[in-house]
């Protein structure tokens, strides 16, 4: 990577390049190889490359805000959206008592806020799924991911000004759920999972953003 970096401030693009991608086929986690390459393709007009190794970078460096900017910067050339938003579930949960739970929620939130009160007080509950009670789980948020897109669905609810709501549909029809949980719920919370997941998923990810969430 470092010796890419030596060519690209040569104005070497050529060797840049292809040290990059020596540096990505050593170690595909690498998230600054991943970025100057795009940032060269750039450079050359390679759009294509460009989006494609920024979006990889941006999967494996979630909240990095130099990446962001590279990213909106490339996508922008490239003529794609780059609407920016959060995962950020209006829901606020307290237990008050054994008994009691206070859920406080947006009426669009209501099946994602039960699920969570469910998971998060009922006594036993994770267990029965196989987690400890108290650890993270992947899984209580897909279950409650799918509670929110079946009371969405049931209610008819209109979608189209909540960006995160509209995309997670969008994500839902097209097949990519699982994508859309892991880079837009998992990811900004917990960054190092990205080390953890094998080429393909990112490759995945990749595609749900590409295709779904920044068309």
């Amino acid at each position: 990577t470092y010796i890419g970096q030596i060519y690209e401030d040569k104005g070497d693009h050529t060797n840049a390049i292809i040290w990059y991608k020596k540096a990505i086929n050593k170690n595909y986690i690498d998230y600054m190889a991943h970025w100057f390459l795009a940032d060269n393709y750039k450079a050359i007009n390679d759009l294509k490359g460009a989006v494609e190794e920024i979006t990889v970078a941006r999967i494996l460096n979630r909240n990095n805000r130099r990446i962001k900017k590279s990213f909106d910067n490339i996508f922008l050339k490239a003529k794609r959206d780059t609407t920016d938003w959060y995962f950020n579930p209006q829901v606020e949960i307290t237990k008050v008592d054994d008994k009691t739970v206070n859920v406080l929620m947006d009426a669009k939130w209501v099946g994602y806020g039960m699920c969570k009160a469910l998971w998060k007080c009922e006594p036993g509950y994770s267990e029965s799924m196989g987690e400890k009670a108290g650890n993270y789980s992947i899984l209580e948020d897909r279950e409650c991911l799918i509670s929110l897109l079946v009371a969405l669905t049931n209610a008819k609810t209109k979608t189209k000004n909540d960006p995160e709501l509209q995309i997670l549909r969008e994500a839902a029809d097209n097949k990519v759920f699982d994508e859309y949980l892991l880079y837009d719920v998992v990811l900004p919370k917990m960054p190092s999972v990205a080390y953890q997941l094998p080429e393909k998923t990112i490759s995945d990810i990749k595609d749900y953003i590409l295709k779904v969430r920044n068309k």
